[in-house]
This record gives C-alpha cells, structure tokens and sequence, in this order.
C-alpha cells in the first residue's frame, strides 16, 4: 500500500509534529500494510517526514520515492539523492514535463493518483505571500478523488 505525503512549505509545533508523525507512520506501516511512502519536496513537512520515514528504514522495509519537479539538482542514476536527501527511487511524473508554472500542482496530482491514502499538513488559512497554497488545492483534489486522507494538521490540539 503507498502513502503519499504532502504538506505546507512552512510548519508550526515541529516537536509535537514529530511525535504524532511518527505514532501515525507506525500505525500506517502495521495496521494498514503500508510499505511504499510518496514524497514531493521544498517544504518543511516534507523534510520532517522525510527524516522519520528514513529513521523508521531501520526497523521496517518500507521504500521512499521522490515525485521529482525538475528544479531540484538529483544525482538520478547513481545516489538517487535529493538535496541531502536519499530515496530509494526518484519518479519524473509525464504530466510535469510541460505543466510551466503548474509542475507542482500536476506533480501533486501524481502523487495522490498513485497513492492510496495521503497524509497531509495543510493549514487551511496558510496561503504563501506569490500564490494560492498548492497543499489546499492538493488536499481539495485527494477528498475530490475519494482518498482516505489524514490532515495531521487538524490533530496538533489533540493529546496523544
């Protein structure tokens, strides 16, 4: 089963975060079999899972892809490396080749396509200083396509 994994670029209570990331992420990979986790990038959340997800490499085999944007530099054939970032495989998506200044909302488009359930970070009152926020249009998609979807935003308040 694959999880996707969007977020804003910009997230609030990281400790916390961390904490109810990593219990969800447990969950997901013991209860719902999930065993292949869908990353974008350029996003604090992104970054936070990422680093959980790879720690979390060390006790189960669970595989990190990277839907790749083309803006980023990746070493693609020998390190598949982004950033400072390993992923056990980097996908090009064919619907970002020629989306101009829509690449990242048709790379989110992909990943929630071939996910089968999304973990997101989407403030719904977040919207960065140049655009629209690409997460909410994202999360909008998800819901719209029937994804079973966990807004992990919403649970910030909530105790453990």
């Amino acid at each position: 089963m694959k999880c996707g994994i969007i977020g804003n670029r910009k997230i609030e209570f990281k400790n916390l975060l961390e904490l109810k990331l990593r219990d969800l992420f447990e969950n997901l990979i013991n209860n719902e079999k999930v065993d292949t986790f869908i990353f974008g990038s350029k996003s604090e959340f992104d970054d936070l899972c990422w680093q959980i997800i790879s720690d979390l490499q060390n006790t189960y085999n669970i595989e990190m892809i990277n839907y790749f944007c083309g803006f980023e530099k990746p070493m693609l054939k020998k390190y598949k490396v982004i950033g400072q970032k390993y992923y056990d495989k980097i996908n090009k998506p064919a619907n970002v080749i020629n989306a101009g200044k829509y690449l990242y909302i048709e790379r989110n488009k992909a990943i929630i396509n071939d996910s089968d359930l999304m973990v997101f970070y989407c403030n719904e009152k977040y919207t960065p200083d140049f655009t629209h926020s690409g997460t909410k249009i994202a999360y909008d998609y998800a819901i719209k396509m029937k994804k079973k979807c966990v807004n992990i935003y919403n649970l910030k308040n909530q105790s453990n």
